[in-house]
């Protein structure tokens, strides 16, 4: 049964609308709210980072907060505007003065994919901007972006979410939208998410429309999205750890493993295989551990770090990073962790 939906987008109805709102990028807020207390903003910023973190929302947020109207505020996607002749109407228009405003501010979306030419034009605008005048550049590549054009702005990193902020997140919106959901299910959606809010909120919406009882759980999530469920994956990593043939053979004969996303998998599995080994070599904290995974995971994990049969070494972990790698092109998409499962267990 699937529900019928018709409602804004979850990510556009709790896109953040004030600097207070904005989750999990401290550092960036106490910048442009300093720079908004001062009245000294500077004339370039670049805001650079991963999809779906709030570059954009914040690059609204701080027009709006310098006291810019609506009609001085002007967004540009370079995905499409990226030519020289965009950016010269561009530099044309900057050269006018402000309608209701102090500032003219222009968003600039996707900046690195300008053509070299615009972005030779462009810097000539960043080297002598009107005094009205604020750009906002906003890149998912930061190392796209030229030199020339960076040494002229102010750079904020937008930060990634950890999963315990997403978790947090998921949780917040799914109680203001009245959605149930369980723990379990929370944690997967926040894994799935890509370290994104805007998918976190994609995912939350998509996982909510199939279930049927009302209520997200672990079975909706695997069904949803392919998503290998936790006694699959503790199998698969007592065999790895512990060298142990009878998990293997009973997490590869599980039903649906082949039809199972192979590639989350593995970067499900890479996550908890790094935390285990660093657990190992006390080079992280258990409560740090508890923060991405929760706290059975993390014990789980703890145990299986300190068992005394632990055969965990760099070579295994290299082994499973090349079964990543090979995951993307394989035609049978269970076939590289099969592979690399028989190599380890020998």
């Amino acid at each position: 049964m699937i529900k019928e939906v018709a409602h804004t987008v979850l990510y556009r109805k709790y896109r953040p609308e004030r600097f207070e709102d904005v989750v999990g990028q401290e550092t960036v807020i106490n910048l442009v709210e300093s720079a908004v207390k001062s009245g000294k903003p500077a004339h370039a910023y670049l805001f650079t980072g991963g999809r779906g973190l709030g570059k954009t929302t914040v690059a609204r947020i701080f027009a709006k907060e310098l006291n810019t109207k609506p009609t001085d505020i002007y967004e540009i996607d370079a995905a499409s505007k990226r030519g020289i002749d965009d950016i010269r109407e561009l530099r044309e228009h900057v050269r006018g003065t402000p309608m209701e405003s102090k500032y003219k501010v222009y968003i600039i979306d996707e900046v690195h994919m300008l053509t070299k030419e615009a972005f030779n034009a462009l810097l000539k605008t960043l080297e002598e901007p009107p005094a009205h005048a604020i750009f906002i550049l906003a890149t998912t590549e930061f190392d796209k972006v030229p030199d020339t054009i960076k040494s002229r702005t102010q750079m904020l990193q937008f930060k990634h979410p950890t999963q315990e902020i997403l978790e947090l997140y998921i949780t917040d919106i799914a109680k203001k939208e009245l959605i149930k959901i369980t723990k379990e299910a929370v944690s997967l959606l926040a894994q799935l998410a890509d370290k994104s809010y805007r998918d976190a909120c994609g995912r939350l919406e998509e996982a909510n429309i199939h279930s049927a009882d009302g209520e997200i759980n672990a079975d909706i999530i695997a069904n949803s999205f392919g998503v290998p469920n936790s006694v699959l994956i503790n199998k698969l990593l007592e065999a790895i750890v512990l060298s142990n043939a009878e998990s293997a053979s009973s997490a590869i004969g599980t039903n649906g493993f082949a039809n199972i996303n192979h590639e989350l998998l593995l970067n499900m599995l890479l996550m908890r295989i790094r935390s285990l080994h660093m657990l190992r070599h006390k080079m992280i904290k258990l409560d740090e551990v508890e923060k991405t995974f929760g706290k059975d995971e993390a014990n789980f994990l703890n145990e299986l770090a300190n068992n005394k049969d632990n055969k965990l070494n760099s070579a295994i972990i290299i082994k499973l990073l090349d079964a990543l790698v090979m995951v993307k092109r394989s035609p049978v998409k269970s076939l590289p962790l099969e592979l690399a499962i028989s190599d380890i267990l020998g």
